[in-house]
């Protein structure tokens, strides 16, 4: 998932409007930032408390295709949010729909804190288009032969996973 918070910070150090460099702050500004469910509310919590000068109206729009579909639609129409969460493969249409920003400018050091790998989920043709969050496995994969030799059948829920995680774990290897 993408992260807005260098987004964010950007928005609240440059004058609204304008482009390019961060600028001082002109005044109060407000911005709209999406995502799903709680887990960003103490973010911006936190952000509004580091940046009194900037409020930030977080707006649960659902997850996946239903945030993309929202963003291009409000986009569209003129009145796309300032920041917002999105899955790494809704990036390639966000982009050529011209529905985000790069934010080069204002990711500053935070590249660093990433893998190559990963800073590419958000970055193409020279250009950040956001600040990678999390990321999780597409797929599980295990090896059949260890589970064969354990007498472990492949776990089918999380915690059987767990459960399997742990007794593999203990066992000898032969």
């Amino acid at each position: 998932m993408l992260s807005m918070a260098a987004a964010l910070t950007a928005c609240s150090s440059a004058t609204p409007g304008s482009t390019g460099t961060p600028s001082a702050n002109a005044g109060p500004v407000t911005l709209e930032f999406w995502c799903w469910g709680t887990s960003q509310k103490a973010k911006v919590e936190a952000f509004t408390k580091a940046h009194p000068d900037v409020q930030v109206k977080h707006t649960d729009v659902g997850g996946g295709t239903d945030t993309a579909a929202k963003l291009l639609t409000a986009n569209r129409a003129g009145n796309g949010p300032d920041g917002v969460c999105l899955e790494y493969d809704t990036l390639p249409s966000m982009i050529v729909a011209g529905a985000l920003a790069d934010i080069s400018a204002y990711t500053g050091d935070v590249k660093n804190a990433f893998s190559p790998e990963v800073w590419a989920l958000t970055s193409f043709d020279g250009a950040v288009y956001g600040v990678p969050q999390d990321v999780g496995p597409m797929v599980l994969v295990y090896n059949r032969k260890r589970f064969g030799e354990l007498k472990i059948e492949p776990p089918a829920t999380w915690q059987d996973f767990a459960k399997v995680a742990r007794s593999s774990r203990s066992a000898p290897r032969g």
